[in-house]
Order: C-alpha cells, then sequence, then structure tokens
C-alpha cells in the first residue's frame, strides 16, 4: 500500500514553463524515490524483488515467468517514463547484494553509460 501511494505521486512534479534540467533532474530524483518505495512494497508481497528480466512492469502487471510471487498485487497502474521521455532502466542484483536493485534514468542524451545517467545508487546531494 505505501508502495502504491508512492507510485501514485509520480509526475506529480510539473515541467511545463520550468526548461531548466535542475526541475528535470528533481523529478528523476523523486520518480527513483518513488519506484524504489514501489519496489520494496512489491518485496514485501512477493518475497523478493522482480528480476531484470522482470523488470519494472512486474509493478503494473503479474509477471508470468519465474520466480513467481508469493503474493502479487498491481503496486501502479503505469510504468512512469523520465522527463526526457526515456524509459527507466532497472537492474536486480543477487540476492545477496544489500543493494537490491539499481534504477537509472539514461537522462537527456537517451544513452546508457553516459555522463548524464541518473542512478538511484548515486549518493543525492
Amino acid at each position: 500500500m505505501l508502495g502504491m501511494l508512492a507510485v501514485m505521486g509520480l509526475g506529480a512534479v510539473a515541467l511545463v514553463g520550468c526548461p531548466g534540467s535542475s526541475a528535470k533532474i528533481s523529478r528523476v530524483d523523486a520518480d527513483l524515490r518513488s519506484i524504489s518505495s514501489a519496489l520494496k512494497a512489491y518485496k514485501m508481497n512477493a518475497g523478493h524483488y522482480p528480476t531484470t528480466k522482470q523488470g519494472l512492469e512486474a509493478l503494473v502487471a503479474r509477471p508470468e515467468g519465474p520466480p513467481h510471487p508469493k503474493l502479487w498485487e498491481r503496486i501502479a497502474d503505469y510504468v512512469p517514463r523520465d522527463p526526457w521521455e526515456g524509459i527507466y532502466r532497472y537492474r536486480a542484483f543477487p540476492e545477496d547484494d544489500k543493494r537490491g536493485f539499481e534504477i537509472i534514468s539514461m537522462g537527456k542524451d537517451g544513452q546508457l553509460g553516459t555522463e548524464d545517467d541518473l542512478s538511484s545508487l548515486d549518493p543525492k546531494e
């Protein structure tokens, strides 16, 4: 339920009339926190995070492939896009890795692995 409330707030930051990149970066930061909360709620229900292959879609639709969640409920109505209309990349870590997962916005250039990428693992200022 907590995750559902967090994801429902995605996109609440309006960027209209605010062309600066700092507003977009703030939006990504808020999205990363909200998606992280939703993933934690998923884990509470399922017993594990979605696999990389299952991705963030597991928050919207029951995953078809293994591992199957112990208990599944829809946590989000849709998977949000970043402020540049790119998809958020998701990768799950092995169960013994305390980080659990990483969510990445590919930033303005839309390319993974470049300087403008924004990650849920990067410390926020």
